[in-house]
């Protein structure tokens, strides 16, 4: 089937500039936060907006975000549309609490053996660690 028009033939060079305009959204969002905010950006920024970038792709791809927009309705594209920035959104967040409790965990871990060492030094006896441990 010969497709006529500007917008068929030249799908994937537009389906490219998405990609890339989807990416400068959410870096230049980075910018005008810590613009407006007056927060020094620093490199775990920077590496949040490529995770952001890596998962905005990875989801745009699995949920077909760059179809032509004439198979479905404006509603439908819209509902997608919001699904993925849902999906990039709770997996940031879910990233950050297991950094976020990994790196609690293995601060408290090393907070023990570094008590229990000055503990174990003074005295024989050494604390319980899940005394220590936010698990508990």
């Amino acid at each position: 089937m010969k497709y006529s028009g500007i917008l068929p033939q030249h799908h994937n060079k537009l389906s490219t500039v998405y990609r890339a305009l989807d990416i400068l959204i959410i870096g230049f969002s980075l910018l005008v936060t810590c613009w407006y905010f007056n927060i020094p950006r620093n490199d775990q920024y920077s590496t949040v907006v490529l995770l952001a970038s890596a998962l905005m792709i990875i989801a745009s791809d699995r949920h077909d975000l760059y179809r032509s927009w004439r198979v479905f309705g404006i509603r439908r594209e819209i509902v997608e549309l919001l699904t993925v920035w849902s999906i990039v959104v709770v997996s940031l967040l879910a990233i950050a609490f297991v950094c976020r409790s990994i790196h609690s965990f293995y601060s408290s871990i090393l907070s023990f053996l570094i008590k229990s060492y000055n503990v174990g030094r003074l005295t024989p006896k050494i604390s319980a660690p899940c005394a220590i441990l936010p698990f508990t």
